[in-house]
């Protein structure tokens, strides 16, 4: 029973599952029953499988296809989900470390997530004290934790596997982009523009908008370069999908995004076109291809300028920026010691829909202003701690991954912070547990190797006594045949 179904929940016709009920859920507007059933096999995964990673196919999208809370009803059904994953993984910690005992570690990062947790929850404090923000912030501190734990102590493959989620994520999303630009009546010019927002969570941390999107299309992009240059046989038609998520991403029109993932294409090609066994190939798919743009731009010179024009009217307008970091360094300024928290009372923040929430969208902004100079010490060793694990553990072969960790940040104006999407941080702790595991699967693989090795000497050795004892005795005997016949 256990093998058939931990076959079944891990095969990829599951997985498939998992994106098809979410994306119903999402288009006929029942997110709360969606979410409801992804748990059940989220539990499901728990229970059954040695290896918990194919949790991640619905924690890590999850907010692309669940809305805010509207009623009684759904509270119901998303209490009802988080208690299913919540048993999952009580029995789960209760069957390997307690019954099985399985050796786990606290792993590198362990202090800093205290040390962040610290950070975060003194943030405020004598601003205005409120508990239920702080057992916010302390269970979100904890569910990044729980989910380093995790992958540390029971995954296997999780580096193919991350790449493989990041681009079903993308592949999702773009059904779900392009869903809403056929909805809107005029697909051409609702692509053209800007005038569908994302998705609309309201769990306290602020609506989802379209780059939560164009951060996804970046990491499938990263992940199509990466598979280009681990896979060298196909190595141009990888580098064509990182192309065409490139592409999508610029029509989010979310420009960091599109910046970044710009210069990581020019910086991959380039590692990849050196490397490749296929560069006439590569020439010619991108002679095309520019060929093809170059024509598009003289026939259709009015639609191409306009795909330019809308990024060169933006600018360097930054969205409302100029009037949020004045404010939020003018509430640093106020108080310096331990900021004024996540929250805001009677004191609405410029520029954010939920005029609660601080959304600095700077990190080192958001931790001075959130939790001021003592808590952003205490901030600060997390980010000591995760920058040293990830130049450490990152070895050469891996470049791709530590370049997609790098997007992350970049992205994300220096880095993430807890108020501007706590989905995106997950993958940020994803990958330090992943510089973990790889950096322990080559130590173990390096042992084992030495222990090949020394094996196969002793081996030799062994051989070379007996080598040596048979030429002994067969002296000893010529030796006592000569006596003999003396």
């Amino acid at each position: 029973m256990q093998e058939k179904m931990e076959k079944i929940l891990t095969s990829n016709y599951m997985y498939l599952a998992f994106f098809a009920i979410a994306f119903l859920g999402w288009f006929f507007n029942i997110s709360h029953i969606t979410v409801l059933v992804l748990c059940f096999f989220v539990m499901l995964i728990l229970i059954f499988c040695d290896d918990p990673k194919g949790i991640l196919v619905v924690v890590l999208p999850v907010q692309f296809f669940t809305n805010g809370v509207n009623s009684d009803k759904e509270y119901y059904f998303y209490g009802t989900a988080i208690g299913l994953g919540l048993i999952g993984i009580i029995y789960y910690l209760v069957k390997n470390i307690f019954v099985k005992k399985k050796p786990v570690t606290k792993g590198k990062m362990f202090w800093g997530f205290v040390s962040i947790t610290i950070g975060c929850l003194i943030g405020g404090i004598v601003y205005h004290f409120s508990i239920l923000p702080k057992f916010s912030i302390f269970g979100l501190c904890f569910l990044m934790y729980f989910i380093y734990f995790f992958c540390i102590n029971f995954t296997k493959d999780l580096k193919v596997f991350l790449r493989r989620c990041f681009i079903a994520f993308a592949i999702f999303g773009l059904a779900q982009f392009l869903t809403l630009h056929i909805k809107s009546g005029d697909f051409v010019n609702s692509v053209l523009s800007r005038k569908i927002t994302w998705l609309n969570i309201n769990f306290a941390f602020g609506g989802q908008h379209i780059t939560v999107c164009a951060f996804y299309f970046v990491f499938a992009m990263m992940s199509m370069y990466w598979l280009a240059y681990e896979k060298k046989k196909y190595d141009y038609l990888y580098c064509l999908g990182g192309l065409g998520f490139l592409i999508a991403t610029y029509f989010t029109y979310g420009r960091i995004a599109t910046f970044v993932g710009g210069i990581f294409t020019i910086v991959c090609l380039i590692i990849i076109f050196i490397k490749s066994p296929n560069k006439k190939i590569f020439l010619i798919s991108y002679s095309v291809i520019f060929a093809g743009v170059a024509l598009f731009a003289v026939f259709k010179w009015e639609k191409f300028w306009h795909l330019i024009e809308r990024y060169v009217n933006m600018g360097f307008y930054g969205n409302g920026r100029q009037v949020l970091w004045p404010w939020c360094i003018e509430r640093f300024k106020r108080e310096p010691f331990f900021g004024i928290g996540f929250l805001t009372y009677g004191d609405p923040v410029p520029t954010v829909e939920l005029d609660n929430v601080v959304l600095a969208h700077n990190t080192i902004l958001q931790f001075l202003t959130s939790t001021g100079i003592i808590g952003s010490l205490f901030v600060l060793y997390f980010y000591i701690k995760k920058y040293r694990v990830l130049l450490n553990d990152f070895k050469k072969f891996d470049l791709f991954t530590f370049l997609i960790s790098l997007c992350i940040a970049l992205v994300g104006m220096v880095d993430q912070s807890v108020t501007m999407d706590m989905f995106v941080i997950m993958i940020w702790i994803l990958f330090i547990a992943l510089a973990e595991v790889l950096n322990k699967e080559n130590e173990q693989k390096q042992t084992a190797e030495e222990q090949v090795e020394n094996t196969e000497k002793q081996e030799s050795r062994d051989k070379q006594e007996v080598v040596i004892e048979k030429e002994e005795i067969a002296k000893i005997k010529t030796t006592n045949k000569k006596k003999k016949e003396t």
